[in-house]
């Protein structure tokens, strides 16, 4: 494949998984060296892009349909001199991409944080998580959070709120009025699941279980004298959800959550934040925009209106695999304004290309 370095790589792929399919057309336009043709589960329109056009590569998966179509144009593929790329199908994206590239000798160390991004996006099991942390105004923000919200919003929703104990139960059964999410006060092991609000029970830290199915509960020393900390529990999502997780800071007081946020953009998740208009205190969200992390910034609505954006963006491009998902009617939403486009300080050098860019929604 050595000579077609000059001229983009030109790939054709076909592949049963329509998940599979819309993350390579996300994700083979960024390779510079490679052009898609097709990527398609139809063999009529492989067969005609193989007729039609110069194909320097075809990626097939091992589906039935995949492998009858290589039986099939075996001669045409051997005569064109295209080249053959198999990837199993329960083999994650980000695995598939690595190996083709080094089947099309393209060093893929260039593309290395993407694909490792990939891994993270595609091998989630619960691929859509909101995380929301605030202090000072919470329970206001949250009520107003929750009713611009759609009924059976699909992501999981956890939530540090800084609070005296015996005021979080009034919190849950304040916020359940709303009757679009059903909310809860962590008990140790509680599932998550699709349009369930788990808040931190007060003088416990919550973070994601290790199988990520679950959430657990602690002891642990208080962060910015806070327990539970809005820290604790996104450091802990973006380890375990990466870019499939939202990060949202809402009004508070302090600088709780300011390192959590930072882990989740790194991870590759956006960041959220209340704005300073709308905030009663602006001193979490503050300190966010104030070290250029956040990735927009808006009132509660404009907030309501990107995660149902944003859930939708998800579910288009990796499906649902929480216990229910929704699809909402067509609207017109408010863009929000963007605060800051300065990248953390532990992204990648500028030499390593990110593949995964266009699904995780860093630019």
């Amino acid at each position: 494949m050595g000579g077609y370095r000059e001229q983009p790589i030109r790939v054709a792929v076909m592949a049963s998984s329509a998940k599979n399919r819309r993350a390579l057309r996300a994700i083979i336009p960024r390779i510079e060296e490679v052009k898609l043709l097709e990527a398609t589960s139809n063999t009529d329109l492989v067969r005609r892009c193989l007729e039609q056009e110069v194909v320097h590569a075809l990626v097939v998966d091992d589906s039935p349909e995949g492998q009858k179509f290589i039986q099939e144009m075996q001669t045409r593929l051997h005569r064109d001199k295209v080249q053959l790329i198999d990837f199993q199908g329960t083999q994650s994206i980000g695995r598939a991409i690595h190996d083709m590239l080094v089947d099309l000798n393209i060093d893929p160390e260039k593309y290395t944080l993407g694909i490792e991004k990939l891994q993270r996006l595609t091998t989630s099991e619960h691929p859509k998580v909101v995380t929301v942390g605030c202090s000072t105004g919470g329970p206001d923000a949250l009520d107003n959070l929750i009713t611009h919200l759609p009924p059976k919003f699909s992501p999981a929703v956890l939530v540090a709120q800084h609070m005296l104990p015996s005021f979080t139960p009034i919190l849950v059964r304040r916020l359940n009025r709303s009757n679009i999410l059903e909310v809860r006060e962590a008990a140790d092991g509680d599932q998550l699941a699709s349009g369930l609000m788990l808040l931190a029970p007060s003088n416990f830290h919550m973070v994601v279980s290790k199988d990520k199915r679950s959430v657990r509960l602690h002891k642990g020393p208080p962060e910015h004298s806070c327990r539970p900390s809005v820290d604790v529990l996104f450091r802990s999502v973006a380890e375990a959800f990466g870019g499939c997780s939202i990060g949202v800071v809402l009004t508070g007081m302090g600088r709780d959550g300011v390192d959590g946020a930072r882990a989740l953009r790194a991870s590759g998740a956006e960041v959220l934040i209340q704005d300073q208009k709308t905030s009663v205190v602006w001193g979490m969200p503050g300190i966010i925009h104030k070290e250029g992390i956040a990735s927009f910034a808006g009132s509660i609505p404009d907030i309501a209106e990107h995660l149902v954006r944003r859930s939708q963006e998800l579910d288009s491009a990796y499906g649902s695999k929480l216990p229910h998902s929704w699809q909402d009617e067509p609207t017109t939403r408010p863009k929000l304004r963007p605060i800051s486009e300065v990248p953390v300080s532990d992204t990648a050098p500028s030499s390593t290309i990110d593949i995964a860019d266009d699904l995780t929604g860093e630019k």
